[in-house]
């Protein structure tokens, strides 16, 4: 930008997103600016800004700050000029829905993303180095084994165009999820069998103890009591008669 010729005491500089009423601080005291701003003063009172290693973080209204001695001539060169940052695609990436093993027969869908500025106007997908779509999403329905493979998504705008890194599909077969499934219920039902056999072990023992306790309350250490109801001659004759006779009823003549 160019400035009065006459001032005395002339200081220039560049700062950005000024305000009418706030301060403006240089440019190059900045941190953020530190190593990468530097003024270039040409013929017929030129004076350039001059960025480097520039990112979208520099998108910003620059303006030229003219001081003098003079509280009148004091300038700001306002609008300035507002910097926009264009950039090709960047960390292209693949995202896979839903994530995880694929299922034959299942429907997979794969998404590029990538950081640029414009946006990406367009996307196409490789299965190695055959083009197989377009467009941000890729999807597959009913996916089978000729599907299986490495792919990649290219994203592309108006400043170029880039690469995501191969990402690789593999299928499992529907017989092979089906055997996990029937293993899954024969550990499960070897699980309830053996469960069942240790409740039956179980009460076999406990019936085993009590036949073993009721041998012993009859056997040679029963009490006398026991003993002497099962000893007869032990008892008077009149006990054992009046324990062993029937009594008739008497006939009328």
């Amino acid at each position: 930008m160019r400035h009065p010729s006459n001032l005395k005491g002339v200081g220039k500089f560049w700062a950005i997103n000024p305000t009418k009423d706030g301060e403006l601080p240089d440019l190059t005291k900045d941190p953020g600016y530190s190593g990468r701003a530097q003024y270039l003063e040409g013929q017929k009172q030129t004076f350039s800004l001059r960025l480097e290693r520039v990112t979208e973080r520099d998108e910003h209204l620059y303006c030229l700050k003219i001081t003098s001695d003079s509280e009148k001539q004091r300038y700001l060169g306002y609008p300035g000029v507002r910097l926009r940052v264009t950039d090709p695609p960047k960390n292209v990436l693949v995202a896979i829905t839903p994530p995880g093993e694929i299922m034959e027969g299942s429907s997979v869908t794969l998404t590029c993303n990538s950081d640029e500025n414009p946006p990406a106007d367009e996307y196409h997908w490789f299965r190695g180095k055959q083009l197989v779509g377009k467009g941000k999403d890729y999807t597959i329905s009913n996916y089978s084994s000729q599907d299986g493979g490495e792919y990649k998504c290219k994203s592309s705008n108006a400043e170029g165009s880039n690469y995501s890194a191969g990402v690789a599909l593999n299928v499992v077969s529907s017989l092979s999820a089906y055997t996990i499934v029937l293993y899954v219920a024969a550990v499960a039902a070897l699980c309830g069998l053996a469960g069942l056999l240790s409740v039956v072990i179980w009460h076999m023992r406990q019936k085993k103890k009590r036949d073993e306790h009721d041998y012993q309350n009859v056997g040679p250490n029963a009490t006398d009591d026991t003993y002497t109801a099962l000893q007869t001659t032990a008892r008077s004759s009149d006990d054992v008669y009046h324990t062993l006779a029937v009594r008739v009823p008497a006939q009328n003549s």
